[in-house]
């Protein structure tokens, strides 16, 4: 017990102030506010996020739909990772699948470089762009994924 008090004292008050400047969190923090849904296609994807720990790290949690019957849960953290000083993704998918990297902003476009945490060689690159506040696309995922704020 005295270790973990000891290192809680050195972690308590640390925060990632880096973040809050940094131009690829700014860009993601875009997300953030109402939800996020896709149209026309038969699978339906709805994301929420949300900031947590005072600013510094933005949740989201989403569902993936196919005819009216939830397939997939989607559980993910963009925080700031001091080790590299760029932007982490952790992304849980249902409760058996987690996808873990970094997020870079380059052009205007987020580029999220990721792979699974239970398979060291599985490597992913998927790409997404804000066409303008409330409209972004992802690229990369199989099919263009074109997804827009719906005001909550």
């Amino acid at each position: 017990m005295i270790p973990f008090i000891a290192l809680a004292g050195v972690l308590v008050g640390q925060g990632s102030p880096a973040i809050t400047s940094d131009p690829t969190f700014k860009e993601l923090s875009k997300l953030v506010g109402g939800h996020w849904e896709n149209s026309g296609s038969k699978v339906k994807v709805v994301n929420r996020f949300r900031f947590e720990v005072g600013g510094t790290l933005i949740r989201s949690d989403g569902t993936v739909t196919m005819n009216g019957k939830t397939v997939l849960y989607l559980h993910a953290n963009l925080g700031w990772d001091r080790a590299t000083k760029s932007v982490f993704y952790v992304d849980v998918h249902d409760n058996d699948t987690v996808y873990t990297g970094h997020v870079a902003l380059e052009k205007g476009v987020l580029i999220y470089k990721f792979g699974e945490l239970h398979n060291p060689g599985a490597h992913f690159e998927i790409k997404m762009k804000f066409i303008d506040n409330d409209h972004y696309e992802g690229l990369g995922a199989g099919e263009d994924l074109k997804m827009s704020r719906v005001k909550d």
